[in-house]
């Protein structure tokens, strides 16, 4: 049997046929090595992982819902990698997304 991905579209109720898309899996992507990003644990390891602490390099503002405010020498907790440079993460009981590159993942010492 073929992997799925099951979608949900939150803006409809649940008896409604648009609330929820089941769609074939896209094929795996081979890893590209990007030098920003070798720390970074490989996809396959994300889904058992707590990705780690990291230190915020800049501030940001989110633009839009969903989004986690943080200023400069912010500690988040991150958790999983999202599409599209986007990880979700955690500052105290706030949880929202996070720019990976606005990040740098801090080494266990």
């Amino acid at each position: 049997m073929e992997p799925e991905i099951e979608i949900y579209d939150f803006a409809y109720p649940r008896d409604d046929p648009r609330h929820k898309g089941v769609y074939p899996a896209p094929p795996k992507a081979e890893s590209v090595s990007n030098d920003q990003n070798d720390d970074w644990p490989e996809e396959e390891d994300l889904e058992q992982q707590i990705l780690g602490k990291a230190e915020a390099l800049y501030d940001f503002v989110g633009e839009n819902e969903g989004e986690l405010n943080f200023s400069k020498g912010d500690i988040l907790i991150l958790t999983r990698r999202n599409a599209g440079g986007w990880i979700v993460g955690y500052k105290g009981d706030e949880i929202g997304l996070v720019p990976e590159n606005f990040v740098k993942l801090l080494k266990d010492k």
